[in-house]
């Protein structure tokens, strides 16, 4: 998908930042990987390279202007492929990392290129495997959790966290609502706010920061039908240190209904020492999240095109006000 950010370059630059980290490399394949709507990324194959090749990412240029959330959100993913690195979950190896803008205006990663089909082209097929893949699922997440921080809120930069989930949450939200008010979004901006500062004890509930992937959709996940398992999660550009209860709201086209996924909790449970509970508090926290994950998707429309940007704000904008009142049911200890 073409977007505003994504910094494409010649196969000779690709050359030329290849051997800044790979000895005595010489390419013989470029594919550009256009499913992504943020970073550029290529497929490079060639001598000196692992053997299934190697994804060239690059962040977008110097001087573009990109939301909070999204600023150097390429740190964030190579962070986080270095916090996981020693637990047995598919996610892509770190190969290298440059963020001087020596050769390109671009931060830039190398990193594992991970084979299969991602789950959305195979959605309408699982059928039957759909319940092992969950449950697989759910083994990875509960890993993904099991990794803390040292503070809530940003992974890669320690400047950016906080001593307390509400503080870091409120301080996510409030930047991403000023996000949406100066691109001049329609948003229910004083409700949000509201309910917000209202619910600030439940999130204070939540002790310790877990890695939190906040972009495990469907379209990140790469399955080996045929052996019903998960062979790669990507895109962990999102994540944060916070309340993993954060991850099942984001999974979209995985987890619509965290409660109702059954053999994800299983598999979750089979890993994790800390049982998932689903209560009052944690179903405002979920709510909460919900409406954080409206807000972001609102802002990234500006790399969409006017048409397609306006009908996904509308459908954002309505889903936002029934969101406001779910969570003022649950708030009540009503469950829908």
């Amino acid at each position: 998908m073409e977007s505003i950010t994504k910094y494409k370059i010649t196969p000779e630059k690709i050359q030329l930042l290849v051997n800044r980290h790979f000895t005595e490399s010489k390419l013989a394949e470029v594919r550009e990987l256009n499913n992504g709507t943020f970073n550029m990324a290529y497929h490079i194959k060639g001598s000196g390279l692992p053997s299934k090749g190697a994804v060239l990412k690059i962040g977008p240029a110097q001087g573009v202007k990109v939301p909070g959330h999204e600023k150097d959100i390429l740190h964030t993913e190579a962070r986080a492929y270095q916090l996981l690195d020693h637990l047995q979950i598919p996610v892509p190896k770190l190969y290298a990392y440059d963020y001087t803008h020596t050769d390109i205006p671009c931060d830039y990663i190398f990193m594992e290129y991970m084979k299969g089909d991602l789950w959305i082209d195979q959605y309408l097929a699982l059928g039957k495997t759909r319940p092992e893949l969950m449950r697989e699922l759910g083994r990875y997440s509960a890993m993904i959790h099991s990794v803390e921080g040292e503070g809530f809120g940003d992974v890669a930069d320690e400047y950016f966290r906080f001593g307390s989930w509400s503080e870091a949450f409120t301080t996510m939200m409030e930047n991403a609502l000023k996000e949406c008010h100066i691109r001049q979004f329609r948003l229910p901006y004083q409700e949000i706010k509201r309910v917000l500062y209202e619910q600030r004890e439940v999130l204070n509930a939540v002790e310790k920061p877990s890695l939190v992937n906040f972009d495990m959709w469907a379209g990140n996940v790469f399955l080996r039908k045929k052996a019903c398992k998960v062979s790669g999660i990507i895109d962990f550009e999102r994540c944060f240190f916070g309340d993993p209860y954060a991850g099942f709201v984001s999974a979209v086209l995985l987890i619509d209904d965290v409660e109702r996924e059954k053999e994800f909790i299983a598999g979750y449970h089979e890993v994790s020492d800390k049982p998932l509970i689903f209560n009052r508090e944690s179903r405002v926290r979920m709510e909460l999240y919900r409406l954080y994950f409206n807000v972001i998707t609102t802002i990234e429309t500006y790399r969409y095109s006017l048409i397609n940007g306006k009908l996904i704000r509308a459908y954002l904008l309505w889903d936002t006000k029934i969101r406001l009142g779910k969570l003022a049911d649950k708030a009540k200890g009503i469950r829908l």
